[in-house]
């Protein structure tokens, strides 16, 4: 008896221990860099160690386009801090070498500030978003009376709209309330006003609306815009993400993901719904 239990115990602590192996194997190829490893959940006989697999692998799967979306965030802010830098070092050997004149070097003063304020502007984005996921970002709670707010923020993209010919409707009704942060509140419906007023063709419309539901204020902005394709959709809100529509504006891609943390961090959120040709909803 005690020869077969033995045998039998070395035999079962034996497959118990193959999947632990193999999860040791995958995550010592994967540490020596070989991201697309996965364990082979087919070999295993189900019970929990086949459960232990499919997380495993669903793990590494989040990881692996982690991985990829800091890469290529990382590639982005490279390209878009190197352009401005190149531009301020090349008028910098033209002032240099060349320029003569108080107007010429103004103008090159003028250019420098404006690559600087640029940069600045990009880095100053990304710390407040990671403030902001972090949960660390201050807020200034008060109540605000949204027509008022939104009435702000319309009169300052009024000249950028009338450009384009663009009507800015505004039917946000007065005594809606809400207890928010300022600052961060005129930052989110700027963002969504100026992407708006921006995606939206000549002689388009722009519609602001509010109210109340479920106990919460909701600012919705309406456009009858270019739109965002279903796929699209997933990403817009990602961080330095920039559609092949959008390459052709002014931008840093960084707008609706600090927008969203800011509404977060008021335990809100903003959502969006879109069809091509016929324009974009987005719900504070």
């Amino acid at each position: 008896m005690m020869v077969i239990f033995t045998f039998l115990g070395r035999a079962m602590s034996k497959w118990v221990l193959r999947g632990v192996e193999d999860v040791t194997r995958v995550a010592n190829d994967i540490q020596n860099g070989d991201l697309e490893r996965r364990l082979p959940v087919e070999r295993f006989k189900g019970g929990e160690v086949v459960t232990l697999a499919t997380t495993f692998n669903a793990m590494l799967d989040h990881i692996h386009i982690l991985i990829k979306e800091m890469r290529q965030l990382t590639d982005n802010i490279a390209h878009d801090i190197r352009n401005p830098i190149t531009s301020i070092r090349g008028r910098a050997e033209l002032a240099l070498s060349s320029l003569k004149t108080k107007d010429e070097f103004d103008a090159v003063f003028a250019n420098t500030i404006e690559d600087c304020d640029r940069i600045l502007h990009m880095i100053n984005s990304m710390l407040d978003i990671s403030e902001a996921d972090a949960g660390a970002m201050k807020l200034s709670l008060e109540e605000i009376e949204l027509s008022q707010l939104v009435m702000g923020a319309v009169e300052i993209f009024e000249p950028l709209a009338e450009e384009k010919n663009i009507e800015i409707i505004n039917n946000v009704p007065c005594g809606v309330n809400v207890l928010a942060d300022r600052q961060g509140l005129q930052r989110i419906v700027a963002n969504l006003l100026d992407n708006a007023i921006k995606y939206t063709p000549i002689n388009g419309e722009v519609t602001l609306s509010a109210g109340v539901k479920d106990d919460k204020a909701e600012i919705i902005v309406k456009d009858t815009g270019i739109g965002i394709s279903q796929e699209e959709m997933q990403k817009i809100f990602y961080r330095y993400y920039r559609s092949d529509k959008s390459r052709s504006n002014k931008g840093i891609g960084l707008g609706l993901s600090l927008a969203r943390a800011i509404a977060r961090l008021h335990q809100g959120d903003i959502t969006v719904e879109s069809s091509i040709n016929e324009g974009s909803v987005f719900t504070l």
